[in-house]
């Protein structure tokens, strides 16, 4: 059974709230696209950052993506938008047999990292991170 996505609720506007008033969108709006990426680059490091480092290190997660990807991408382009600092799955989608993949990812440094990471594994024939 399909679980419905939860609509945005007040619990979340509390949320955002609960980190600042640098966090709300009006906010972000209003700021220079260097401002907002740098605020962008925080939240990430500060709030999302552990989420992402925790699914990249839960082992049976990833090697069931991998099955999964290994699947479909032989010979394909693969687009992968909001890659991450360590582009996880651009990186299964080459290690699977795709022939180019795209790794989008909005907050310069994030990006940055990722391109570190995939020149690391010695993925950049394949991998292309985009901002």
């Amino acid at each position: 059974m399909l679980k419905r996505p939860a609509r945005a609720s007040s619990a979340s506007e509390r949320q955002v709230s609960r980190k600042g008033p640098e966090c709300t969108p009006q906010v972000l709006a209003a700021q220079s696209p260097e401002e907002a990426a740098a605020t962008a680059t925080r939240l990430f490091a500060n709030e999302l950052g552990g989420v992402y480092t925790a699914l990249a290190a839960d082992a049976p997660r990833v090697n069931a993506y991998e099955r999964a990807i290994r699947r479909v991408v032989a010979g394909r382009r693969v687009l992968d938008i909001g890659t991450g600092p360590e582009a996880l799955l651009a990186v299964l989608c080459a290690r699977g047999g795709a022939a180019r993949v795209f790794a989008v990812e909005a907050v310069p440094g994030v990006a940055a990292r990722a391109r570190e990471t995939v020149a690391h594994l010695g993925l950049t024939a394949t991998i292309e991170v985009l901002e």
